[in-house]
């Protein structure tokens, strides 16, 4: 009988849950949701300006080398010529 008293005495005690609770968090959601695609935006975009830097100091290194190898050529001809 003391336990039934007791439920009873919580019942209603405690305050009634709102069935919307959610709500709040849901929004809370899609804003974290935005936020992450617009960092995943931005990372990308970096992820792209790397790339492409690297690639062109890739071909400028490997055309200095192609311009460098060619005037040492060139040099060492023009002194065994002489």
């Amino acid at each position: 009988m003391k336990s039934i008293l007791t439920l009873i005495c919580i019942l209603l005690v405690t305050p009634v849950v709102n069935a919307g609770w959610f709500d709040d968090d849901e929004q809370k959601l899609r804003e974290v949701e935005q936020q992450l695609t617009v960092q995943r935006q931005a990372t990308e975009n970096w992820e792209l300006a790397s790339f492409s830097l690297g690639a062109a100091c890739l071909l400028l290194f490997t055309v200095g080398t192609a311009i460098g190898s060619k005037a040492r050529h060139d040099a060492r001809t023009q002194q065994s010529a002489q």
